[in-house]
């Protein structure tokens, strides 16, 4: 398509209020046309990043002294930080789900966590579904103590013990010796 057939748009804001099916909490970004028509986008991550880091280069390159530019370097830096804590909280809950998904504890895990979809029957994939959903570290330790509380007794092995505070290390969290969960 020329470029002169193309429709302008301008941005109009930014809403987090739609879902996807699965729960998932949806980014929306809201446009308006030329011809007053609201247009959605709801971008995947991968385009988010890469938005973000393209307008520094850009930012940087036309403008080195820019009053945008550490404002952009600070919002890249903490998306940046975000992934890389949202990718260890996934390996953890992966890791945590292997480690206690075959392990009796004193309650099931679907009674603690009503909210779990009834097509992870399986304990494992309940523990990761719960883990992985969390938006920040102390998420993660809300939705892991009742976990941990349910396998308590599990714990009187030291080497379970040693190999969950590798699993948490990543996430500066470790578990003391109260079974609590605390940050590094």
């Amino acid at each position: 398509m020329p470029i002169d057939n193309r429709e302008r748009i301008w941005f109009e804001s930014i809403k987090s209020s739609g879902t996807f099916p699965d729960g998932r909490i949806k980014l929306d970004v809201l446009f308006r046309g030329s011809n007053n028509r609201e247009l959605v986008w709801t971008p995947p991550w991968n385009a988010v990043i890469e938005l973000s880091a393209t307008a520094k280069f850009l930012e940087e390159t036309n403008k080195p002294k820019s009053e945008w530019n550490q404002p952009l370097t600070n919002a890249y830096s903490k998306l940046e930080q975000s992934t890389k804590l949202l990718e260890n909280i996934a390996n953890a809950a992966n890791l945590i789900a292997a480690n206690l998904g075959n392990l009796f504890g004193d309650k099931a895990i679907d009674k603690l966590f009503p909210a779990i979809p009834p097509d992870l029957s399986h304990k494992p994939e309940q523990i990761r579904y719960i883990l992985s959903g969390a938006e920040d570290i102390d998420d993660f330790i809300v939705r892991l103590t009742p976990i941990i509380s349910v396998h308590e007794k599990n714990f009187n092995d030291k080497v379970l013990k040693q190999n969950f505070n590798r699993i948490l290390k990543p996430l500066n969290l470790k578990l003391d010796d109260n079974m609590n969960i605390v940050k590094l």
